[in-house]
């Protein structure tokens, strides 16, 4: 795991097309803002693994194999593309729909 240190409005950058921003620190709180293009879902990670367990268990009723044990976890694809195109001026955002995040955690960057 490379771990980082970033203060207010400074940014990490994740294969050139995804852009990481910290909007606030408040606390034991941190802001992130998340440029990524449309096709990359962006999720927190427990919603992630909700998604993830969802998934399973829909393959497993599929097959008809019944559920796998809860040790095992589900077997979820890489979330960043391995070529992606460089961000336009026209790219920003927090999440590539509103539907993988709920209204009340989405907002506009304002330009810088």
């Amino acid at each position: 795991m490379l771990v980082l240190s970033r203060r207010k409005d400074e940014r990490i950058v994740i294969g050139g097309s995804i852009v990481i921003t910290v909007i606030e620190v408040k606390g034991d709180k941190v802001r992130l803002g998340i440029e990524a293009p449309k096709e990359v879902s962006v999720h927190r990670h427990e919603v992630h693994a909700a998604i993830a367990e969802e998934q399973r268990l829909a393959e497993a009723e599929a097959s008809g194999a019944g559920s796998a044990p809860a040790s095992q976890p589900a077997v979820v694809p890489a979330l960043v593309p391995a070529a992606a195109p460089a961000l336009g001026p026209d790219d920003r955002g927090l999440a590539p729909s509103s539907a993988t995040v709920p209204a009340t955690e989405r907002r506009e960057l304002p330009p810088r």
